[in-house]
């Protein structure tokens, strides 16, 4: 079976150059053997993305290999893949993307790109397969993983993420209620950045105007 070395990079088969370059570095990152020790899954993983990037930044691979997935496409044959198949696997790729973001600074990070990979995982496909395995305790320890992984996430970022945790949790769960803070605190944050400059010049007025008024 022909491999999809786009849905391998995590990208569009739109996507241009500079898009690739960006998904390959955080996923050789993310499966670098320094980062995996004995971890065979994860060696695989690694090379199959250096794989992809190879031919898909290479012109004649890329157009020799464009031409078999047109094949490919035309016969009505799907391409493979290497996005989790499995609970397992899923729950696997939330413990490898926690681990990568505990190593980033968290000032200088590329919090969008990690929210749009966590976002991959949380696939239509691999949302329904979680939810069908009925695995409460699987399920409850992923989105606590996700939110980890999400620790230093903007409201913004934040946003993206929840729905697709929400629909994994049961409403009257303490993870439903987790995903709930995840968001109200940086809800909260976001507020108090946007108007404590404004607040504090209010204040500071304040306490000038009182301070005139008890020297009169």
């Amino acid at each position: 079976m022909l491999k999809d070395y786009y849905k391998i990079l995590g990208v569009e088969p739109n996507a241009g150059p500079a898009e690739i370059k960006k998904s390959f570095r955080q996923l050789a990152m993310l499966y670098h053997p320094d980062k995996h020790e004995e971890d065979e899954p994860s060696m695989a993983k690694f090379m199959e993305i250096h794989e992809a990037y190879d031919t898909l930044t290479d012109p004649d691979k890329k157009e020799i290999y464009l031409q078999q997935r047109w094949y490919e496409q035309s016969m009505g044959r799907q391409l493979g893949g290497s996005m989790p198949l499995t609970t397992a696997e899923i729950l696997q790729e939330a413990v490898r993307l926690n681990r990568y973001a505990s190593t980033l600074d968290p000032f200088r990070m590329d919090a969008d790109g990690l929210v749009e990979y966590q976002l991959k995982l949380f696939s239509g496909e691999n949302i329904k397969l979680l939810l069908k395995e009925n695995s409460t305790t699987v399920r409850e320890e992923i989105i606590r993983l996700s939110l980890d992984t999400g620790k230093h996430y903007q409201l913004s970022q934040a946003a993206k993420l929840a729905p697709f945790l929400q629909q994994l949790a049961d409403e009257n769960s303490k993870s439903y209620q987790s995903i709930e803070n995840f968001i109200s605190v940086r809800s909260q944050q976001e507020f108090w950045q946007k108007w404590r400059i404004p607040l504090f010049i209010l204040i500071t007025a304040v306490i000038c105007y009182l301070i005139f008024r008890t020297g009169r």
